[in-house]
């Protein structure tokens, strides 16, 4: 590890012959009858000032994207958002925005288990200079509400990932700065409160950040970044979830001087994950996208457009089946940034014509969710006359 109108797609013939010919894996929740595909933004709310960050499908019916601007039309643009997409219609729900009207509140991840259990976490700060704090908030089906999470006194925190499989079961990443040192961090709720899991962190490293999470019955796999310029390297964090501690798996590494983001991981089957993000070394940066096979993390082929140098961003994954895969993030057409879209057919990632929202100055995808390709949706935000517009992209 951003949202607003309809970034129609303008290969759109493309993208449903793609679903069409991949079999979609059947949706872990039910869909209710008259429940819709996902659909864009409806003007009410695309045109308020804000920026979506995370997102999260549980069904066609029942998909929640969070991120930070103009809840309200009369609220300043720094509040929480979280927006709720019900099976027919979008709606913004009110979030708990502890930063209060001088400083900040930003969610950057959500996670759902269920109708009435949704997770969504960030950072929030008393003024916009001020320390960082852990922002954890929770649905029950009618409300968020603020739940309390580990402090770290004057260390600033950020969180970045939140994944849940059931109301015993969460998990969130993020990290944290203790003097010129960033360390990684992973917490657990058990049901009844959140506890900090031990993480990986090399003596001598300044730069360990864990940006991404995700759970299901096949593995859960935490991922991040391993920056120390010093030594030349850069390393992809994989850690994974044995069932009763983290176990570190080595990453792919870059043996240049490079600086490496890690986005998002997801988690198909015991042999079969994703993680993409993206490194920057001279002369630009391209994508990243490896693979889990069930012995090894392996890099990927994975498209990297745009003109020398490249400025090229993956910041979301999700894997419908091992044969359907899509990633989200940006890339620079040596102007502007714009929205970038990838898909795996099983054999190759190739990058899928998309059209950009009408007078943006630029735009960008965040994150992207969906268990089959009815509730495929991405997020993200681009600029419209010097304001952040949410984008919401259905794939189906």
């Amino acid at each position: 590890m951003q949202a607003a109108t309809r970034g129609y797609l303008a290969g759109a013939v493309v993208v449903l012959s793609m679903l069409a010919a991949v079999p979609a894996a059947a949706s872990p929740h039910s869909e209710a009858a008259g429940c819709h595909g996902v659909a864009a933004l409806p003007s009410s709310i695309k045109a308020r000032d804000i920026e979506l960050e995370g997102v999260a499908a549980l069904s066609a019916c029942d998909i929640w994207t969070v991120g930070s601007g103009q809840a309200d039309k009369a609220a300043p643009r720094e509040g929480a958002v979280a927006l709720h997409w019900d099976g027919k219609s979008w709606h913004v729900a009110a979030a708990p925005s502890p930063g209060g009207a001088g400083g900040f509140t930003q969610l950057d991840a959500v996670a759902i288990d269920r109708p009435s259990d949704a997770w969504a976490v960030g950072s929030y700060g008393k003024s916009q200079t001020s320390t960082g704090h852990a922002l954890i908030e929770r649905w029950n089906g009618t409300s968020w509400t603020r739940v309390a999470s580990p402090g770290f006194g004057t260390h600033s925190v950020t969180l970045a990932g939140v994944t849940a499989t059931s109301p015993s079961n969460a998990w969130v990443v993020g990290s944290y700065e203790a003097g010129n040192t960033v360390h990684g961090l992973i917490e657990h709720w058990n049901g009844k409160t959140w506890r900090v899991q031990a993480t990986y962190h090399p003596a001598g490293d300044n730069d360990v950040d864990i940006t991404g999470i995700a759970a299901t019955k096949a593995g859960t796999w935490a991922v991040g970044a391993d920056n120390e310029i010093s030594r030349g390297t850069a390393l992809v964090i994989t850690e994974h979830w044995t069932g009763g501690h983290w176990t570190r798996v080595s990453g792919t590494a870059f043996r240049h001087n490079a600086f490496l983001d890690v986005g998002a991981v997801t988690v198909v089957s015991r042999t079969d994950a994703w993680t993409v993000g993206d490194y920057c070394a001279a002369p630009g940066c391209q994508t990243v996208a490896d693979h889990w096979n069930g012995r090894t993390w392996t890099r990927t082929a994975s498209p990297s457009p745009g003109p020398r140098p490249k400025n090229v961003v993956l910041a979301g994954v999700t894997a419908i089946s091992a044969r359907n895969a899509w990633a989200v993030g940006s890339f620079n057409d040596n102007t502007t940034p714009k929205i970038l879209i990838e898909h795996w057919n099983g054999r190759t990632w190739t990058q899928v014509p998309a059209r950009e929202p009408g007078g943006q100055i630029w735009s960008l995808l965040t994150a992207i969710a969906g268990h089959n390709p009815r509730s495929l949706v991405a997020v993200g935000y681009y600029m419209y006359r010097a304001t952040a517009q949410p984008l919401v992209i259905p794939l189906h």
